[in-house]
């Protein structure tokens, strides 16, 4: 007998945008699933980006750039704005993902030891300019005063590129 609907249908409809684990009773009869590790994905999304609340209040470097009042607790840390890109931070983070599901997830950087014009270069045949990578973007502009604005027009000069970035200063 045929399934009512197949697994990708499923999905499809769902709006399903991890890969869940096999969903036996969405099986053809008579196919188990496989033994061993289960594996999955978990992706974050944010579709309008990040909160306002999130962003520091003003930009710059030192004490020009203050944090906002909910990121107020992480005033530690402002001396290297960037924690979440550590080694220290993607291991902490992948064994509390796999705590929480008492699963075997492995996160993968592929890009994670190249520099931003390493990855410029890597990507020179792609349209780069539709890319976003501001801390503090003025509309849907690129400020052009922070530093991942400067790390940015950086990298496209390092590679020798054309930065087709629209930035508002």
């Amino acid at each position: 007998m045929k399934p009512l609907i197949s697994k990708r249908n499923f999905l499809r409809g769902a709006g399903v945008a991890v890969a869940l684990p096999w969903l036996e009773s969405l099986a053809p009869r008579g196919v188990a699933a496989q033994p061993g590790v289960r594996k999955r994905f978990m992706p974050i999304y944010l579709p309008s980006g990040a909160p306002e609340v999130w962003r520091p209040q003003t930009v710059g470097q030192g004490a020009a750039w203050q944090l906002s009042s909910v990121m107020a607790p992480l005033a530690p840390l402002k001396s290297n704005p960037f924690p979440d890109a550590t080694e220290d931070f993607f291991g902490a983070y992948e064994t509390a993902l796999n705590l929480a599901t008492d699963g075997h997830l492995r996160i993968v950087r592929p890009f994670g030891q190249l520099s931003k014009t390493q990855v410029m270069e890597l990507g020179s045949k792609y349209p780069l300019g539709l890319t976003f990578s501001c801390i503090a973007p003025v509309g849907e502009l690129h400020c052009g005063r922070c530093n991942k604005c400067a790390e940015r027009r950086k990298a496209f000069t390092s590679a020798g590129l054309t930065d087709p970035t629209g930035y508002a200063v």
